[in-house]
Order: structure tokens, then sequence, then C-alpha cells
């Protein structure tokens, strides 16, 4: 469920799904400046600023290597799982804890992004990197996903996006129902709310 409410505020309701991608990060000594060597920018911009914020900016050179089993272009969070594996690996390597808040003002920064870093269904605000509500429920589906090919930027998406005061207002009510729905742990009324969305 994805829309804005009446006030302006853009949310993302999420569920957690079984995808994944994997980081194998390599450290090594250098000489001269810190440098990330990364196939894709979004995730080699997270270890940059992991390093940044550890004051490792000189004499360290990390490598990045990402597998996942989801497909890209799909608006299936795909670059999102990427920047997460890489800063989870970060974590494990220097031994360092970032909050989930912090985490999603340095997401915010490279790309709209899911609430993948929440290990349960919540309710986010995806442009600007904030949480809106912790739902405490994870539905219990089993998800079908079918492709008819071609490919989504969701960067581009997300500027183009337009909502008329009339679809804020079919938004806010639905956003309401969505979280009566989390309350009540009826995954029937999500999955109608998914639908409802899905027609907006």
């Amino acid at each position: 469920v994805q829309g804005r409410r009446a006030d302006g505020e853009d949310f993302l309701v999420t569920i957690p799904v079984d995808l994944w991608s994997t980081c194998r990060l390599v450290c090594e000594d250098t000489d001269g400046p810190s440098r990330v060597d990364a196939p894709l920018f979004k995730s080699r911009r997270v270890a940059e600023r992991m390093l940044e914020r550890l004051g490792l900016g000189q004499g360290l050179r990390l490598r990045i290597e990402l597998t996942r089993d989801m497909p890209v272009g799909k608006g299936l969070s795909s670059s999102t799982a990427d920047m997460l594996a890489v800063l989870r690996a970060c974590q494990a390597l220097f031994g360092v804890v970032v909050s989930d808040g912090c985490v999603s003002r340095w997401f915010a920064e490279i790309e709209p992004h899911d609430a993948l870093h929440y290990p349960m269904s919540v309710i986010y605000n995806h442009r600007q990197g904030r949480l809106l509500h912790r739902l405490g429920h994870v539905p219990d589906f089993r998800i079908v996903g079918v492709d008819a090919g071609g490919a989504v930027c969701t960067e581009a998406y997300n500027r183009r996006l337009q909502f008329s005061p009339g679809l804020r207002a079919d938004y806010q009510r639905l956003y309401e129902r969505v979280v009566d729905a989390f309350a009540a742990r009826d995954d029937n009324a999500i999955a109608h709310c998914a639908m409802r969305a899905t027609e907006l």
C-alpha cells in the first residue's frame, strides 16, 4: 500500500519477503585516501558514508561483491537490499551498530527506498526516510509475482508522481483502514487495502 495522505505525507506500507541481497566485503590496506570498489554507485556510496562516519578516510580499500536472488528493475527494492547488505557487512567488519534512524537518513540521501532495515511491517515515508508507524504484524501471505517484462526506474517514477486533493483524501482513508487492519491482524482486510491501493 503506497500513496500520499491528506497532510502531504508520502507513505509506503512494507511487508518483508524472503528474497535477499548478499554482500562479500574485502578490506585491504592501501596507501593514500581510502577507496571503495563496488559494481553499483548506490552501494558504493553507503560504504563511503560508513568510512566517513568512522573517520577512516585514509589507508583502506574496500572491495564489494553483491549477489542477489531478486530481479532488478521490478520495483522490489533490489537496490535498497544491496545498500542494506553493504551496510550490514560494514557493520560486521568494523564492529559498529548503526541505528535505524541513521540508516534511514543515509539511504534517503541516495534514493527513495523501502524500509528493509525494519524486520517487520511498517508504514514509512520512502522519500524522506522517516518511520511513520510500526505495525507489529507481518501478514501470512503467499505472494505470487507475474513479470510481464520491462523495467521500472523507481527514482523517475517517484519524480513524476502527482496527487490531486481528491486522491490524497482517498489515500488518507486507505491509510486509516490499513492501520486498523494491521491492528486487528486481519490479513484479508490488509489484502483488500493492497488491492484498493493498486486501483488508485
